[in-house]
C-alpha cells in the first residue's frame, strides 16, 4: 500500500508518526484514512514515573511485567541489577596477565579488584 506524502502530513499534524502509520497499514490492515486520523492511545501509568524516579528504564519497566509477570508496583521498586564487573578483562587492562589476577586470588588471597588494579611489582 503506498501511503502519499500529503497522507504522512495529516497524520503527522495529528500527532501520528510516520513508522505508526506504516506499522498501522502495513502490519496492522488498517486503512491510509483510519491510520492517520486515530489518536494514540495515552494511557497513564503512574508506577512507569516510580520507576523512573528509581533508576529503571521504561524497557526495563514494561519487560519486567509482560515477559517476567511482575506487578507493576514491584516493577517498578526492584532495584536493576548492576553489570557484572569481570575482573580479568579489568586486569588485563591494567597490564596483568589473567594467570597472574588468579594466582592472586586463589594463592594469595587477594580481593578480585586488588588483584586486578595493583601494578605488577609495586608490592
Amino acid at each position: 500500500m503506498y501511503i502519499t506524502p500529503e497522507q504522512y502530513e495529516r497524520a503527522e499534524k495529528n500527532g501520528i508518526s510516520a513508522r505508526t502509520l506504516e506499522h498501522r497499514v502495513r502490519i496492522e490492515g488498517w486503512s491510509v484514512e483510519r491510520a492517520a486520523k486515530t489518536p494514540l492511545r495515552t494511557k497513564h501509568d503512574e508506577f512507569a514515573d516510580i520507576a523512573e524516579r528509581n533508576g529503571i528504564p521504561r524497557t526495563t519497566y514494561q519487560k519486567r511485567i509482560y515477559k517476567l509477570k511482575w506487578t507493576r508496583e514491584k516493577a517498578s521498586t526492584v532495584p536493576v541489577k548492576k553489570p557484572m564487573v569481570r575482573w580479568p578483562e579489568v586486569a588485563e587492562q591494567n597490564g596483568i596477565s589473567r594467570n597472574t589476577f588468579y594466582q592472586r586470588v586463589s594463592r594469595y588471597g587477594w580481593d578480585a579488584e586488588k588483584a586486578a588494579t595493583t601494578p605488577v611489582g609495586s608490592i
